[in-house]
Parts: C-alpha cells; sequence; structure tokens
C-alpha cells in the first residue's frame, strides 16, 4: 500500500509541475508581448512625459446613404484626465469634453442633452483607448491572457486577450483619478453607435478575422507584430457573438512615439464601416486645464 501511495504521489507530482510550467510560460509570454509593445512604441517613460496629444482626424464613413465625411479634432492628456474632442459632421458642430471630474457636451453651441453627454463619455472612452496603445495595457497586465499565434496577411502575430466586464470608463475614467468608458464600437462620427451601418461590397477588405475567437461579453484580442507592433484589435463588446476589426496602418515617429496614422474599422462581415486619416500629430505641453473645462 505505501508503495501505492508514493507512485501516486510522483505522478501527482509529475502532472502538477508540468502544468504550473505551463502557466508560468503564459505568464511571461503576456509580459513579453507586452513590454516590446511598449518598447516598440517608444516607451512609457517617453509616452508619460509627451503629457499632451493633439491630432486631427479625418474620417470617411460608408453609410446607407453614402460617404460621410467627419472631422475632428482631439487633445488629450495621456494620463487620462483631460480629453476634448472637436467634431463637425454634415453642418453639424460638436464638442465632447472630459475634465477630470465630469463629461460634457455641446451641440451647435448649446448645452448637450444627458443623451450627448452619454455619447460624449462613449467617445471620449473609446479614442482615448485607442489612442493609448500599448501603453494603456501595463497597467492591466494581471488580466491579460496569452492567446497563442496567428497570422495577418501572411505574417506572425502575437495575440493577447484581455476582457472588460464594466466597460473602458469605469477603468479609466473615475471621477477621482481621471479614467475611461467601455469599448462601444464607438467612433467619432456624432452619431450612436446603432446608427452604423455596413458598407457596400465595393468597400469590403479581404481580413483574417481570427474567426476562432467567438465568445460572448466585452472581449478586445490584439495582434502585435514579432517586432512589437500593433497590427489589429479584434473585439466584441455587444454581448451577441459578433466581432469587428479595427487595422493599424502607417505607423510614423513622432517625439519619440510611434504613432498610426490610417485606422480601417471593419464591419463583422468584413466591409469597411470607415476610415481614420491622421495629420497634425504631435505632443505638446503647458495645456490649460480651462481647455478641458465645460464653455
Amino acid at each position: 500500500m505505501k508503495g501505492i501511495v508514493i507512485k501516486i504521489g510522483i505522478y501527482l507530482f509529475v502532472l502538477i509541475v508540468p502544468f504550473s510550467n505551463v502557466i508560468a510560460q503564459f505568464e511571461d509570454s503576456v509580459s513579453s508581448v507586452i513590454t516590446k509593445a511598449v518598447d516598440y512604441a517608444g516607451g512609457a517613460d517617453t509616452w508619460k512625459n509627451n503629457s499632451v496629444l493633439k491630432v486631427h482626424e479625418f474620417q470617411k464613413r460608408y453609410e446607407d446613404g453614402g460617404v460621410v465625411i467627419v472631422d475632428v479634432t482631439h487633445t488629450m492628456n495621456t494620463n487620462g484626465n483631460g480629453y476634448r474632442m472637436e467634431l463637425s459632421r454634415q453642418g453639424k458642430d460638436l464638442i465632447y469634453g472630459w475634465d477630470g471630474m465630469e463629461f460634457w457636451a455641446m451641440i451647435d453651441g448649446h448645452p448637450g442633452t444627458d443623451d450627448d453627454i452619454s455619447e460624449a463619455r462613449r467617445q471620449i472612452s473609446n479614442a482615448y483607448f485607442r489612442f493609448s496603445l500599448p501603453f494603456v495595457l501595463q497597467g492591466e497586465i494581471d488580466e491579460i491572457t496569452y492567446e497563442g499565434t496567428d497570422k495577418l496577411y501572411g505574417a506572425n502575430t502575437q495575440v493577447v486577450k484581455i476582457t472588460y466586464e464594466n466597460g473602458l470608463a469605469e477603468i479609466y475614467f473615475q471621477a477621482d483619478t481621471g479614467g475611461h468608458d467601455d469599448h462601444s464600437d464607438s467612433d467619432v462620427s456624432g452619431h450612436s453607435s446603432e446608427n452604423n451601418h455596413e458598407s457596400g461590397s465595393e468597400h469590403q477588405v479581404q481580413v483574417e478575422h481570427g474567426g476562432r475567437h467567438h465568445h460572448g461579453g466585452e472581449e478586445y484580442f490584439f495582434h502585435f507584430a514579432e517586432n512589437g507592433e500593433l497590427k489589429k484589435v479584434y473585439f466584441s463588446h455587444h454581448g451577441d457573438g459578433s466581432y469587428e476589426t479595427l487595422l493599424y496602418k502607417n505607423n510614423k515617429m513622432v517625439n519619440g512615439i510611434v504613432r498610426d496614422h490610417i485606422r480601417v474599422l471593419l464591419n463583422p462581415d468584413g466591409n469597411i464601416h470607415y476610415e481614420s486619416f491622421f495629420s497634425e500629430i504631435g505632443f505638446i505641453n503647458n495645456v490649460s486645464a480651462q481647455t478641458y473645462k465645460r464653455p
């Protein structure tokens, strides 16, 4: 009997030790992928020292009624305690803001409704998150899992996943810390996500969606090239199992930080939802806190 017990103990040891090694390898993989991505993008210290990012965005949206152009200027503190978004769409002027304590909205020079403020929260949260990648992932590294490798246009990518239970604003846009909002398919269209429509087939793009990732909830899969470059974000926030794809393109160095100059958002069916072209990207200092205050 004693011999049997010893053998069982040995078998358990043989099973448990390799399993623990696998867990450790996954944890090391997550840390390695995120560290490499942050280093490729310029480093966390450089991102923090470039305290305010200002970007002009020209967005081309493919909607049922045709192509819609949206013109946007973003001004954001890299630490998340201030954001101002100025939009122009089809003759309508909107300003969305976060002053570190509350969100606000102005529509054609008038204070926005509660719905407008909710839209400001949604859009600012999503924009801040996307502009802050990959740096923002360092603070969530304990929540990230390693998903292995995938292919994008024939090239290998390392894939990591994070799930947001309550959305981005709850994490990044708390009034006492200056945090953010949910990862809805927010964009800078001036319209809420339910008004988004798929494009016609002439705008369809063939990409590898990573279709093996079909889970419910608000999930994000980040695809990094072997050198750490962020290539794709594959995400779902609807809870219905549908996934959208955000492609990052045309990276260039700006003040020591690698910034994408083109993004393409694809609907679940692969049609282009919108294309964003970024220009006048720069980092500035000494921006007045009044910039983020409600007018």
